[in-house]
């Protein structure tokens, strides 16, 4: 079935898993306490609590977002390689050497930057006609047999962009998710965090960080050239459980199309999905954490100061 039927990729692929997940965990937050059982006592022996417990489920959603964003760009990337053959790209997300990952993140940071014609690619189909990449991946090569408008696929392939530009501009930065899924380098160390005028004693500035984290980083720029230790830093990132829920649900509506239409296409009972018109970044902005992000630089000395 793998290497005679490879369009059973189509069919089998669990391209609801995250957000399956996202919901639970989702749920799990807003539930508190109740889903904590320590039924053998055994969490309890090593110290575990509902404060804890909760920071698992959100540090555990916010980074299935990062998970299925992979994904998405590891979807994408290898139906455009196999474009005439859309059935092969099980086999094709399949070849992954070193030198691939490194493209893949390269690739990710020129979509971000907007430096990757991605967006404006063509397909050139075989009756003729010419779609945008975008459309392609959305609708097939369905559109006229559907009868979609002009406007509606225009509006489809807008929300596609958006949702690939937020996803690649989050990926695009990497560390904190190399911080987690290597080693678990991440901790929790700050509620809040003030600005205090010392003369009037009282506080300026209050930042919230009761959903944030903090890890450790050696930028690449700022490192000695003589193999001594250069500037570390010490980065914390606020995030938001309800940003992280509708991330996911985006990244899965997308997904649904992709999949959908050539479930369609090779099964005959898949589905066309159509993006409407709302401001999805509007939204997203709308659940920006309280505090993003603030960095902490330990300075090495120059070769000067020695």
């Amino acid at each position: 079935m793998v290497f005679d039927k490879p369009e059973i990729f189509f069919k089998k692929f669990p391209y609801k898993y995250w957000l399956f997940k996202a919901e639970m965990l989702y749920n799990m937050i807003e539930d508190d306490a109740s889903d904590f059982h320590d039924k053998d006592g055994n969490l309890e022996a090593i110290g575990g609590n509902v404060k804890d417990f909760q920071q698992m489920l959100k540090y555990e959603l916010h980074f299935t977002y990062y998970h299925q964003a992979e994904a998405l760009f590891e979807l994408i990337f290898a139906l455009e390689k196999v474009m005439g053959e859309s059935k092969y790209v099980w086999l094709e997300m399949s070849q992954v050497k070193y030198s691939d990952m490194r493209r893949f993140r390269e690739k990710i940071n020129r979509i971000a930057n907007g430096s990757d014609e991605l967006s404006s690619k063509k397909v050139n189909l075989t009756d003729g006609r010419d779609i945008s990449f975008y459309e392609w991946l959305i609708f097939d090569a369905f559109v006229p047999e559907l009868e979609i408008r002009e406007d509606s696929v225009n509006i489809s392939t807008k929300k596609m962009d958006e949702i690939i530009l937020f996803a690649a501009k989050d990926l695009s930065d990497n560390k904190e998710y190399n911080a987690f899924k290597h080693g678990m380098r991440i901790l929790h160390l700050f509620d809040h965090f003030s600005i205090k005028d010392k003369e009037k004693n009282k506080f300026e500035f209050k930042f919230d960080l009761k959903n944030s984290f903090t890890y450790v980083d050696y930028p690449k720029d700022k490192q000695r050239k003589d193999g001594k230790a250069g500037d570390v830093q010490a980065v914390t990132k606020g995030y938001n459980p309800k940003q992280d829920l509708l991330k996911i649900k985006f990244i899965t509506l997308l997904m649904t199309g992709i999949i959908e239409v050539r479930k369609m296409r090779f099964f005959g009972n898949g589905r066309i999905i159509e993006f409407q018109k709302f401001d999805l970044i509007k939204k997203l902005n709308e659940l920006r954490p309280q505090t993003e992000h603030f960095t902490y630089t330990l300075h090495a000395k120059s070769d000067e100061d020695e």
